[in-house]
């Protein structure tokens, strides 16, 4: 016997902002301008920043999300992006 389930679709943009929000969460702001977010955990420390059309996390260069035109970190540091076409 078969069960047809729908899946609702997910974009990279839902994907990004939990894994965003975790990353965040589970972490200690060091230190934040309107291009670089720095943060760190117990092993280490990171940057998440815009390169080439993408929001990067480093060391490592690990793409958070794709087919960006823009990012800044606001005051609070909660990141601003603008998707492109």
């Amino acid at each position: 016997m078969m069960v047809n389930h729908k899946i609702e679709m997910v974009n990279q943009e839902d994907i990004f902002d939990v894994q965003f929000q975790q990353l965040v969460q589970r972490s200690h702001l060091v230190g934040c301008s309107e291009s670089v977010l720095t943060i760190s955990n117990e092993q280490r420390k990171f940057e998440i920043y815009f390169d080439r059309n993408r929001i990067v996390k480093s060391p490592g260069y690990e793409i958070l999300l794709e087919n960006v035109e823009s990012i800044y970190f606001d005051e609070s540091c909660d990141i601003h992006y603008e998707m492109g076409k």
